[in-house]
């Protein structure tokens, strides 16, 4: 049953595929779940239910890492700008590299999108799934602590 449900939903797929990013992801064809989860990098097997499952997860997770963010950013800005009063340049300069590396946490609770700007700011290519992403994004670091040393 569940098969001939799987084919019905790919068959009326070319007509589904004008359904809106906003509109309930129970109203998604199982083609167009799949393909969120790669985008959201997770797992995309399953059942349509389960594909639904991860998706909302995965979104509310981004936004919680998205509003923690902007939290610490406003903290870290607010202490950069109070440390730069006090402290010499020289101690400045060296400060946004050390916040960079901590700025939202594990890189593991970033979204895709993230990731991939961090590998556009670190001139490292910004293809692939995402766990290659933080892979390229640590072996980059790696790589600029030790060039500095």
């Amino acid at each position: 049953e569940a098969a001939v449900e799987e084919a019905a939903e790919e068959a009326a797929e070319p007509e589904a595929m004008e359904v809106e990013e906003d509109a309930p992801l129970e109203d998604w064809t199982v083609k167009e779940l799949k393909d969120e989860c790669k985008t959201l990098g997770v797992s995309d097997k399953g059942k349509k239910a389960e594909l639904i499952e991860r998706i909302k997860e995965a979104k509310a997770t981004v936004e919680d890492t998205t509003e923690a963010a902007v939290e610490e950013e406003a903290a870290v800005e607010e202490a950069a700008v109070e440390e730069a009063a006090v402290e010499e340049e020289a101690a400045v300069e060296a400060e946004p590299e050390a916040m960079e590396i901590e700025e939202d946490g594990p890189l593991e609770e970033w979204t895709v999108k993230e990731l991939k700007e961090e590998c556009t700011t670190l001139g490292v290519s910004d293809k692939g799934k995402k766990a290659e992403l933080i892979e390229r994004i640590k072996e980059a670091r790696a790589a600029a602590v030790e060039t500095s040393k």
